[in-house]
């Protein structure tokens, strides 16, 4: 099966070079969103498909692909301390 057809990671220059940033960087938004969310299912279904208007509707997997991870951390942190809804 070749790999190139999954959105894990963009090619980087020799190959999947990306993805050992991107996986820390999933995890670091997951870890984030859990704390709002705790049910796993909903969790990765919003990670993977719900668009953040404020973001550039781009889902949080999309952005973390683009190494973006920071400012999706940011708006989950803004959520949990009640400063968005």
């Amino acid at each position: 099966m070749d790999p190139c057809g999954e959105p894990i990671a963009p090619p980087g220059e020799h190959g999947y070079t990306a993805l050992p940033r991107v996986i820390p960087s999933a995890l670091a938004v997951l870890h984030a969103a859990a704390r709002i969310e705790p049910e796993p299912e909903r969790m990765l279904a919003w990670y993977r498909h719900e668009c953040i208007a404020e973001l550039g509707y781009l889902t949080a997997g999309q952005l973390v692909g683009m190494g973006r991870a920071p400012v999706v951390v940011a708006f989950l942190q803004s959520i949990r301390s009640g400063e968005r809804d």
